[in-house]
């Protein structure tokens, strides 16, 4: 085959390839699908958009393990985004609903070590422990409160903040609280109190019932 006609070749498939473009331009302008996968150079899947009944639709994105890595879907009543490690374990957990907006995050075991949420009283924030214990919680509702408890998931101390001003409390170990130091407009206040919650040191004021207590 000579040069001429190896040009007069490409030519004749170049414009065969353009013309088979054009067509699928006309009729490519929608196209309709119950699931798509995108698989690798290898064979391995690496995407997958499904819809699923009332499961909703769903996009699932794999690394070249096969292990899932982070994955969108919108059932029914919200959505909802995770993101995995490398071992396929969820460590972010974004999701909406009707009610509340929710983030948390896990550690490398998957277990739930913190968590943030907005739901229509309050924005919230708990911090948890490796046995799954929440220790430290933030809310903020009529006003500020602070909450940390033991390894036992027991409230041991809290402070707030109401509009009559801060206030601090220690609770022992049943419960039942023994200090609380309040500051308000008349000034501050320490109250000492025994295991049956009775005063063991005379007030000077009359301690109003917090909101916390």
């Amino acid at each position: 085959m000579t040069v001429e006609e190896r040009i007069e070749r490409l030519e004749r498939d170049n414009q065969r390839l353009l013309t088979e473009i054009n067509n699928l331009k006309g009729d490519a302008e929608e196209v309709c699908a119950r699931k798509f996968k995108l698989v690798d150079e290898k064979g391995k899947t690496r995407a997958v958009m499904d819809v699923m009944g009332k499961e909703g639709a769903s996009l699932v994105l794999a690394d070249e393990n096969g292990d899932v890595r982070a994955y969108i879907d919108a059932p029914e009543n919200g959505s909802r985004l995770v993101l995995c490690n490398e071992g396929g374990k969820p460590r972010v957990i974004l999701r909406v609903d009707k009610d509340t907006t929710a983030l948390r995050m896990a550690d490398e075991n998957g277990k739930i070590r913190v968590f943030m949420s907005v739901p229509e009283t309050g924005p919230g924030l708990g911090l948890i422990d490796e046995n799954g214990e929440t220790r430290a919680s933030l809310t903020l509702e009529d006003h500020i409160i602070l909450r940390m408890a033991d390894e036992n998931g027991r409230i041991r101390v809290f402070m707030s903040v109401p509009e009559t001003g801060p206030g601090l409390g220690l609770v022992d170990k049943y419960g039942q609280i023994r200090a609380l130091l309040d500051l308000d407009s008349n000034g501050a206040e320490l109250s000492l109190l025994d295991e049956d919650g009775k005063p063991v040191c005379k007030e000077d004021r009359v301690r109003r019932k917090r909101s916390w207590e």
